[in-house]
C-alpha cells in the first residue's frame, strides 16, 4: 500500500518537470535524465509506466542493468537510488535522483541540463554556472545534508557528553533534547545530518565518508 501511495503520489503531478515516465527502459536517454537531474534540482523516474500512466510490467533484470550501464557512468558518483515497485500487479522501476553536489554531473563523457521539460547537452553558459554552484556548496562542504544518515548513527552517548558541556557554559541555557541541541549548532538541517554531524558524532563516520569513493 505504501509503494502505491508513493507512485500515486509521483503521477498526481505528471506535468513536472522533476518527474519522467517511461514505458519501457532506454539506457541512453535513462542516462541524459539522470544526469539532467543531478546538475538542476532532483528528480523521479518511473520505468514502466508510459504516458497514459498505465503500468507494464518490467523485468526485475533491469534494475541490475540500470546500475551498471547508466549509474556506473554517471560521473562524479552521485545521490542515486534505484529500486523495483509493485504497482497495481506489476513491477516497475523507481529511480530517485537528489540535487548533486559535485556539480556539473556527465554522463558518457557529455554534460546535460534540464530545459523546460526536456533535456538537452549544457551550453557554455549554463556549464560556467554549474561549476560556480559547485565552488559555493565545496565552500559550505560542512554545512551540506549526509542523504540516508538518521540520528540512530549517531553516538547518543559523546551527544550527551557534549550537550551537558554546553549546558555548563550557557547556565541560563532551558534544557534541550538533543535533536534541538543539533538544530541549534546547524548540525542538523530539516530533519537531516549534516556532514560536520556525521564527523563528530557518528559512530562509524568512514560508511559516509570515504576518501576512496569520493
Amino acid at each position: 500500500m505504501a509503494n502505491s501511495i508513493i507512485i500515486e503520489n509521483l503521477l498526481a503531478n505528471t506535468k513536472s518537470e522533476t518527474l519522467r515516465l517511461y514505458s519501457k527502459p532506454d539506457v541512453g536517454e535513462l542516462g541524459k535524465t539522470l544526469c539532467a537531474f543531478l546538475n538542476k534540482d532532483g528528480g523521479d523516474v518511473l520505468i514502466g509506466i508510459g504516458k497514459d500512466e498505465k503500468p507494464s510490467n518490467i523485468n526485475s533484470h533491469w534494475n541490475i542493468k540500470i546500475q551498471k550501464e547508466v549509474i556506473h557512468n554517471l560521473v562524479p558518483s552521485a545521490p542515486i537510488v534505484s529500486n523495483i515497485i509493485s504497482y497495481q500487479g506489476k513491477e516497475i522501476v523507481l529511480i530517485s535522483v537528489w540535487p548533486g553536489s559535485k556539480k556539473p554531473y556527465s554522463f558518457n563523457g557529455k554534460i546535460y541540463v534540464t530545459h523546460h521539460g526536456s533535456t538537452k547537452i549544457a551550453s557554455s553558459i549554463e556549464l560556467k554556472s554549474l561549476i560556480k554552484s559547485r565552488k559555493k556548496t565545496e565552500f559550505n562542504w560542512e554545512r551540506q545534508v549526509v542523504l540516508g544518515a538518521s540520528i540512530e548513527d549517531l553516538d547518543h552517548q559523546e551527544i550527551h557528553k557534549t550537550l551537558h558541556e554546553y549546558q555548563k557554559k550557557n547556565y541560563d541555557a532551558v534544557p534541550i533534547s538533543k535533536e534541538d541541541f543539533l538544530l541549534r549548532l546547524g548540525l542538523m538541517k530539516n530533519g537531516n545530518l549534516t556532514n560536520a554531524a556525521i564527523l563528530l558524532f557518528a559512530i562509524n563516520p568512514t560508511i559516509y565518508h570515504n576518501p576512496r569513493l569520493e
